[in-house]
């Protein structure tokens, strides 16, 4: 659950920094920066919260012993469920991902931007296409 959670605050935050911030000289990277720590700081909270849900749901050590979790065998197995849970929650959520159109125009001056409007953006062509040219 967090790895889902925490990517996609990440992606969302950081594409909207980057939308709305760009223009003021913010890097792509800057923006992704901003967008984890945004990200992280909701996961502090949001970590506990599904964890408990996690509880609420059923779900627990398996009912290990002490002595049991301190087995090789356990911490290898418990290590490699959390690489797996992680990895998952963070494909899944990279969604955005398919529904985010490129919208910066930091680069572009006002008069590629008049041009822009007028003779490319009726044809649906985004400006980072456009700036590509």
């Amino acid at each position: 659950g967090f790895g889902f959670a925490d990517n996609f605050i990440m992606i969302v935050c950081g594409d909207m920094i980057d939308a709305k911030f760009g223009y003021l000289g913010l890097t792509t990277m800057a923006a992704a920066g901003l967008g984890n720590w945004v990200s992280d700081t909701i996961g502090l909270g949001l970590g506990d919260a599904i964890e408990r849900t996690a509880t609420r749901l059923g779900l627990s050590n398996g009912g290990l012993t002490p002595t049991q979790e301190r087995m090789q065998i356990a911490k290898f197995t418990t290590l490699g469920a959390k690489i797996v849970g992680i990895t998952l929650g963070c494909f899944a959520g990279m969604v955005p991902l398919f529904f985010m159109t490129p919208n910066k125009t930091a680069e572009l001056s006002h008069e590629e931007l008049e041009v822009y409007d007028e003779i490319f953006r009726p044809y649906g062509m985004t400006t980072a296409q456009y700036g590509e040219l």
